[in-house]
């Protein structure tokens, strides 16, 4: 049955529509294209709608040009306020995606005729890293305190009244609002990569405001502040609001299908929220007298036998989402903070089955000592429980393997759509080479090398032979550049003649191996 679930979800899987990370699909003008005339709007499409945050025109001076950033559909149009003189361009952007993460780049491009050498200035990569570890950390925080709220709560609706925890909920609950304001300043340092901020930067507080993970926030801390008014009613909506705020911004809330993807994740951190949340109020419990005490151990211990299973089972379900194949499980950062995130998780089942099976018998018989080795059990998943809180927290700022996969089929889908294609197999190794957009003139030529279990590799040198035998043309030998993300990339104008050209692909693997990929496209 659990196979056939697996398997119906990577089918699922494979024939979902990609919606976290954003891809740039294409520019107009292209990457290190020469316009004649300089071009009254520069155009960014990609695969989803995104949140502009900075778009930057600068000349080869670095220079900033004036613009105005349009959003239209999936594309940033950037319109210059005045006409752009003869010279070079470089145009750098950050945008946020659907998961609230950053995803910044830029291209070049020219006026008039190009330059005699394309030199991108260099540009400050700000405090990144700080601001990722300060969100983290400060999400930890906020973590904690909403599941010590509203798990409180859900203890309290569903095994004994919460009354004597009141105190303990509504400070929880303030310093979770604290920390999601604090989160939405974070956020909006994140997304700017902002240098030397100061907490009155109305420009933060504003890129934060505007994040799925900003706004996610905000209802979080509206459904903390009603969880600690004294109505019941009133109290269960904040609970459900908070659960609801986790739908709207990270990796879960952006998986696909979102009809699996957003219960399985209600679902999860309802079950997390009461298990975690459940072990203040039971060491609260502990000094009350023995049948109170017997009553609320054994209603929290059922409860807990049916919840935990299902909220190992949404955690199943949302790794697999986030995974997709088990070589990016060990491969992977992603993959790697998980393995630690489900090791705490395994020490504190085995912790709860020990409560189960040993401690309680303990209590039901009233032997010398249960109360204070109980205490130690709980008091040991509670600081268990913090760990998988920040493992939890890290993972939101690490980007899963599948925002990696839906990046190649992005840009695969994109070159399709603009040029060709082939997958080229030669022996031990597999190329993809996209050339786009396959016209005569100026193109550009992609290359990633990968292993037969589709592993990538990152060679030391790829060049590229073009020919055209019709034409009498070759072979022209050209050495690709070495970009992010195992790209190997070549643009230029060899391709200009319409026809069918020979491709020569050597990819040197290392000092002593070298892989040849041989194959043809049609310039038309």
């Amino acid at each position: 049955m659990m196979r056939a679930l697996l398997t119906l979800l990577i089918v699922l899987l494979c024939t979902a529509e990609a919606r976290a990370h954003s891809v740039l699909l294409e520019t107009s003008p292209s990457d290190r294209s020469v316009a004649q005339l300089a071009p009254d709007v520069i155009v960014l499409r990609f695969n989803e709608a995104v949140q502009p945050i900075v778009v930057d025109v600068r000349d080869a001076s670095t220079q900033r040009m004036a613009v105005d950033v349009l959003v239209v559909d999936h594309e940033l149009h950037v319109v210059p306020r005045g006409p752009l003189p003869s010279g070079a361009y470089f145009v750098s952007y950050r945008v946020t995606s659907a998961d609230s993460h950053p995803v910044a780049g830029s291209f070049l491009f020219a006026v008039g005729q190009a330059p005699a050498q394309w030199a991108e200035p260099s540009l400050n990569v700000g405090a990144y890293t700080v601001w990722m570890w300060a969100a983290a950390i400060n999400r930890s925080v906020f973590l904690a305190a909403v599941f010590l709220c509203i798990g409180g709560l859900i203890f309290g609706f569903v095994v004994r009244s919460a009354h004597p925890l009141r105190p303990i909920i509504r400070r929880a609950a303030i310093i979770g609002i604290a920390t999601a304001i604090a989160g939405i300043f974070l956020q909006g340092g994140v997304l700017l990569d902002a240098a030397d901020a100061v907490p009155w930067d109305g420009a933060i507080w504003r890129v934060g405001f505007d994040s799925t993970r900003g706004q996610a926030f905000l209802l979080a801390a509206c459904g903390l502040l009603l969880s600690t008014l004294p109505r019941l009613l009133l109290a269960a909506i904040g609970v459900f609001v908070v659960i609801a705020s986790f739908a709207l911004s990270g990796h879960a809330a952006t998986a696909s299908p979102d009809w699996i993807a957003i219960p399985t994740l209600l679902l999860h951190v309802g079950a997390v929220a009461f298990w975690l949340g459940s072990f203040a109020p039971l060491l609260a419990a502990l000094p009350n007298a023995h049948p109170v005490r017997l009553g609320i151990f054994r209603r929290f211990s059922d409860l807990a036998m049916v919840l935990v299973p299902q909220l190992i089972l949404a955690g199943i379900i949302l790794a697999i989402l986030q995974i997709r194949t088990s070589d990016a499980f060990f491969a992977s950062t992603y993959g790697l903070l998980l393995t630690l995130k489900l090791s705490f998780v395994g020490l504190l089942l085995v912790i709860a089955i020990c409560n189960r099976w040993i401690l309680l018998p303990e209590m039901i018989d009233n032997i010398d000592g249960h109360a204070g080795r109980f205490r130690r059990a709980i008091q040991g998943e509670l600081a268990l429980g913090f760990a998988v809180l920040c493992a939890t927290a890290f993972l939101a700022q690490t980007v899963p393997p599948r925002s990696t996969l839906d990046h190649e089929t992005a840009v695969a889908n994109a070159a399709r759509g603009a040029g060709q294609t082939s997958l080229i197999v030669a022996r031990d190794y597999k190329a993809l080479l996209a050339v786009s957009p396959a016209r005569p003139g100026r193109n550009n030529i992609r290359v990633r090398i990968f292993r037969p279990d589709d592993r990538l590799i990152d060679p030391l040198e790829v060049s590229i032979d073009l020919s055209n035998a019709e034409a009498g043309i070759g072979p022209l030998h050209r050495t690709l550049a070495s970009v992010d993300d195992g790209y190997f990339d070549y643009s230029g104008p060899e391709l200009a003649v319409a026809g069918r050209w020979s491709i020569r692909i050597e990819a040197l693997i290392d000092d002593f191996q070298k892989a040849i990929f041989e194959t043809e496209i049609l310039i038309k």
